[in-house]
């Protein structure tokens, strides 16, 4: 179980599930290569390179499309992500997301889920869901479907960006490093160093800064697909390879 008492003890073990669920399986993210692809085809010399990299990007989209078009709903579900994952050898941050719920589940963890994350565009205050999927694992068992995070006392696991890390900390990373991911986030970095070229003084700056909007998130649990004590331990049986290795030093 995950003890929230201690803090560093707490991400680390939480790290082990993110690293597992990132590597147990190799397989190749779409989502994730789809820019670094465009990036290269800057770079190519002919039309002959472009036309190869173009359908590479459409092959690994419609992989994935129509493999999530063949999943079942349930328990069921989840064995098709690891059969995506393990078998196809393809997912996104949604996979990811859910095989940090198996394997926590399966490693003893009841409070994980897998979830989306909301968040109020400007400041109107009206919530969109954000195109990207976490797990999050819970101090206490859920209440409700929407979950405020502005205490310590939840951790998001993020194997899609690599990210392990109490709430709080996470979306500042979200916002302030990884942005770029996402078309709807505000890139305040980006921003910031507009301030400084259209700004005059260090106090103009600063007053400029405080005007940024920033974001409130919360996080939507996941929670019509649900494993059951029966569903964990017939995966824990199927798939061995998901067991947490105790430490030995």
């Amino acid at each position: 179980m995950i003890n929230f008492k201690s803090r560093c003890k707490t991400i680390q073990d939480a790290d082990r599930i993110t690293r597992m669920a990132k590597s147990v399986y190799p397989h190749i993210s779409a989502s994730m290569h789809s820019p670094r692809i465009y990036e290269q085809m800057a770079n190519c010399r002919d039309m002959l390179c472009v036309s190869r990299l173009s359908r590479l990007r459409s092959r690994n989209a419609n992989k994935i499309h129509n493999l999530r078009a063949k999943r079942r709903r349930g328990s069921n579900l989840f064995r098709d992500v690891i059969d995506m994952l393990k078998n196809h050898k393809i997912g996104n941050c949604y996979e990811n997301a859910v095989l940090c719920e198996i394997i926590g589940k399966i490693n003893g963890i009841k409070n994980i889920y897998h979830a989306r994350i909301l968040f109020n565009r400007n400041s109107s205050g009206e919530e969109i869901a954000l195109d990207h999927a976490i797990s999050i694992i819970l101090g206490k068992a859920l209440g409700n479907k929407d979950v405020a995070l502005k205490n310590k006392n939840a951790i998001i696991l993020d194997p899609w960006l690599g990210i392990t890390d109490f709430a709080e900390n996470y979306f500042t990373k979200l916002k302030n490093d990884f942005s770029k991911y996402f078309l709807l986030l505000p890139d305040d970095n980006f921003i910031i160093r507009r301030l400084k070229t259209e700004t005059k003084t260090p106090k103009e700056f600063h007053e400029a800064k405080k005007q940024l909007f920033k974001p409130n998130f919360s996080i939507r649990i996941v929670d019509d697909e649900a494993l059951s004590d029966s569903d964990v331990k017939n995966l824990k049986e199927e798939f061995p390879e998901l067991i947490i290795k105790n430490d030995t030093h």
